[in-house]
C-alpha cells in the first residue's frame, strides 16, 4: 500500500512578491524528506506548486537526470537575479520620483543624498539587465 502524500507546500509564483524563494526551497525540502521523494519524483511533485512565470521556467529546463541539487540550484539563479533586478526597480523608482521634486536640476534638501544613490542604482540595474539579457 502507497504511503500517503504528506505535504502542505506552498504554491510559488515570481509574481507573489511576498513570495520568498529560500523559504519555499526550505518547505520543499521538509516535503521531499517528509515524503521519502528520490531528486527524480521530487522534482516532478515540485512541479505542481510553481505556477505562472515559476512554470513556465520549469517548463523550459531539461529535468531528465536531474539531481534536486541543480535543479535547487537554477531555481536559485534564475529566481534572485529577477527578484533583485524587480527590487532594484522598485528603489530606483522611489528615489527617481523624489527627484522629479527638484526645480531647474536642483535637488531638494531632503533627497540630495539620493542622487549618488541613484547613480549606483542605474548601474546595478544595467549590470543586471545585460546578465538577464544574456541568460
Amino acid at each position: 500500500m502507497a504511503t500517503p502524500y504528506i505535504t502542505r507546500l506552498t504554491d510559488f509564483s515570481e509574481e507573489k512578491k511576498e513570495m520568498d524563494m529560500h523559504m519555499w526551497l526550505r518547505e520543499a525540502q521538509k516535503a521531499i524528506q517528509a515524503n521519502n521523494w528520490n531528486d527524480q519524483r521530487a522534482i516532478q511533485m515540485l512541479s505542481f506548486f510553481l505556477k505562472g512565470t515559476a512554470d513556465l521556467w520549469y517548463q523550459s529546463l531539461e529535468t531528465k537526470l536531474m539531481s534536486f541539487a541543480k535543479f535547487k540550484d537554477a531555481f536559485l539563479e534564475y529566481f534572485s537575479d529577477s527578484n533583485v533586478m524587480i527590487q532594484l526597480q522598485n528603489k530606483f523608482n522611489t528615489i527617481k520620483q523624489g527627484l522629479k521634486s527638484s526645480i531647474l536640476g536642483r535637488v531638494c534638501p531632503a533627497h540630495s543624498n539620493s542622487l549618488p544613490e541613484a547613480v549606483m542604482l542605474t548601474r546595478a540595474l544595467e549590470l543586471a539587465e545585460k546578465k538577464a539579457n544574456h541568460s
